[in-house]
């Protein structure tokens, strides 16, 4: 037969691993509603274009947080450089004469 001391240890030991997986649980919960609804942070590093030089070398454009960068690939060796933002054209202005 169980001791009472030994049902209580099992008890708590049940409580600790259910208060575990709520808490596992609450944390998911904001993520999966985020999925559920279709609004999905945009992702930090974005490969935008990709072009091989041949076989062993190739070129990305590549953005993270906004920022461009050029990064090239060879065998053994990569080089990146970041890109200047293009300059943004004035709210209203079409560029030409109405």
């Amino acid at each position: 037969m169980f001791d009472a001391i030994s049902l209580w240890r099992w008890l708590l030991l049940a409580f600790f691993f259910a208060a575990l997986g709520a808490l596992w649980w609450w944390s998911k919960a904001g993520e999966l509603k985020e999925l559920m609804s279709g609004k999905r942070k945009e992702p930090r590093l974005k490969v935008v274009e990709r072009r091989y030089l041949s076989p062993k070398a190739s070129v990305f454009l590549v953005e993270v947080d906004g920022q461009s960068y050029l990064l090239a690939q060879s065998g053994t060796s990569a080089a990146w450089q970041p890109l200047p933002q293009p300059p943004h054209a004035a709210p209203g202005l079409s560029g030409g004469a109405s």
